[in-house]
């Protein structure tokens, strides 16, 4: 009876244990001891952010492992035991990405110590982007950067980059650094393949201007290419193909509907729909209300009579549009010796386009 007893508890706890329980409780910065507003809280029930006083609830089961993370901030996994709350947590800044090198002009300095605007660019970001063009490949990569198209060149090789906004001169072309070339035309980085680039940084503030003088008043974009190691030949091929739709379609009317709705927009303003075109003849009756009821749409064969122009039932978006195949190949050799170094890219794009015969 004892052992019953005993089997009966623990059943009763292991489901006391299995039961949903509602965790509550606050973020905060462990150093500034303030609040974090929309840090993230994840439990295998589910994830919820803080609120603007850094408070969250959130649905736990007994020893679920809770997340917290925050930008910037290194994450803190707890383990719940049952608490019935509220709970506090403290989050530290995260240093992974302080002592990061960043060149900035004549001198390497540590990102830790970096007092003006730096953007860093993930070469894994756009690396694998089916573009040969290393400008595009920017654009929604860096806060503040544009890129504007400019003659409408479907390459994109005409486009510009504006990184501090456009100014009334209308001249926003920022300076250009590769691997400690300058230069403020925008074709030549555009012609470097995106595979043979180690690393892009941008100088945003106007205190580049103090390194590279009035040239870079419209920001600074430096660019390191990658360099042959020492030792045996390295070769390293890569291969992209990406498939592009045409998504905005519109919904447009067949020949049958675009007859009707001339028809109905002809009765609604009283004329009669065999007068108001030429494109369409109808055979309609009169109800029992009164109002004319449509028995048959008839489509003219040709055009203002002329055997020449047929009439169509066509949807051109079927006609104009296909699916678009990127194909990107690209490769490097490379090799190195105590003395110099050696990198050969040869880089293949083909883009056969969204448009029939526009490649």
């Amino acid at each position: 009876m004892k052992i019953i007893l005993v089997i009966a508890a623990l059943f009763f706890c292991s489901i006391l244990y299995a039961q949903q329980k509602t965790l509550t409780g606050v973020v905060t910065n462990k150093d500034s001891e303030t609040p974090l507003i929309g840090a993230t809280v994840k439990s295998n029930e589910g994830t919820v952010q803080t609120d603007t006083s850094g408070r969250f609830s959130i649905p736990v089961k007994f020893d679920d492992i809770i997340t917290f993370t925050y930008v910037g901030m290194q994450p803190f996994n707890y383990k719940y035991r049952g608490e019935r709350g509220p709970i506090s947590i403290s989050l530290s800044n995260s240093s992974d990405n302080l002592s990061e090198i960043v060149v900035t002009g004549y001198e390497s300095q540590r990102k830790v110590d970096l007092t003006g605007s730096v953007a860093v660019v993930k070469l894994s970001d756009i690396q694998d982007i089916p573009n040969n063009n290393p400008m595009q490949a920017l654009q929604g990569r860096v806060p503040g950067l544009y890129v504007s198209p400019n003659g409408g060149d479907p390459s994109g090789n005409n486009n510009t980059i504006a990184i501090r906004g456009f100014n009334t001169l209308g001249f926003t072309s920022p300076l250009y650094v590769i691997d400690g070339v300058s230069t403020i035309d925008p074709s030549v980085f555009q012609s470097l393949s995106p595979s043979s680039i180690e690393n892009i940084q941008i100088l945003k503030d106007a205190s580049s201007e103090s390194i590279y003088g009035s040239r870079a008043s419209n920001g600074v974009i430096i660019v390191t290419t990658k360099q042959g190691a020492k030792g045996k030949v390295r070769i390293q091929f890569d291969n992209n193909i990406t498939q592009e739709k045409y998504v905005t379609r519109t919904n447009v009317l067949n020949g049958q509907g675009l007859g009707k709705a001339i028809w109905q927009a002809a009765i609604n303003d009283g004329d009669n729909p065999n007068s108001v075109t030429t494109l369409y003849s109808y055979v309609s009756s009169t109800g029992t209300n009164g109002n004319q009821v449509l028995q048959k749409v008839n489509i003219t064969p040709y055009l203002g009579g002329d055997s020449a122009e047929p009439a169509a039932n066509t949807d051109w978006q079927n006609v104009m549009f296909k699916p678009g195949i990127i194909t990107s190949n690209s490769l490097t050799i490379s090799t190195g010796s105590d003395n110099s170094s050696l990198l050969i890219n040869l880089n293949y794009l083909n883009n056969s386009g969204l448009i029939v015969d526009n490649n």
